[in-house]
């Protein structure tokens, strides 16, 4: 609405400095607004230790097809939680080293799958979802140095972010 038609509803109130500050107070309001509404991350799991190595985790076995099991070395690692059959009731996060230590290509492995439960509040529709993924020891042989790693992350089979790697660190 144009300031002339503003200030002949209210006289004497929509002056141009008066506008300007309003203006400026909504902008500023609208931009602590999302930081007032947003909730701090809770960690709902974490695996390994994050020492730089992937000591700890299992050698890389091989390719098995999902859901995988919670008590043999495949490529699915079960959090505790009550999973439909055929896993079932899993009492205690699987020992780390049943989580594959590289994600290779070729013969072996390219894909990790973690399954973990949420609570309803977790899974709210408000709910967000961060993940980290430290990464460590890069390289192929076709690439020098580090090389390019790319990585997909999947929720209930939609993927929710893809990120490539050229350099040691966090994803």
């Amino acid at each position: 609405m144009p300031l002339k038609k503003v200030a002949a509803l209210a006289p004497g109130i929509y002056t141009p400095a008066v506008m300007f500050f309003a203006v400026r107070l909504l902008s500023c309001l609208c931009l602590l607004l999302p930081a007032a509404l947003r909730a701090e991350f809770a960690t709902v799991w974490t695996l390994g230790v994050h020492d730089g190595t992937p000591n700890g985790f299992g050698s890389v076995w091989g390719i098995f097809p999902s859901p995988g099991s919670a008590s043999v070395l495949d490529d699915d690692y079960y959090f505790a939680g009550d999973y439909s059959d055929p896993v079932g009731v899993v009492a205690a996060a699987e020992p780390v080293n049943q989580a594959d230590n590289a994600l290779a290509s070729g013969d072996n492995s390219a894909s990790q799958r973690y399954h973990f439960m949420l609570s309803a509040g977790q899974a709210a529709g408000a709910a967000r979802v961060r993940f980290i993924l430290h990464h460590c020891w890069g390289g192929t042989p076709a690439d020098r140095g580090y090389g390019t790693h790319e990585f997909t992350v999947k929720l209930n089979g939609a993927v929710i972010g893809t990120r490539t790697a050229s350099t040691y660190g966090a994803l």
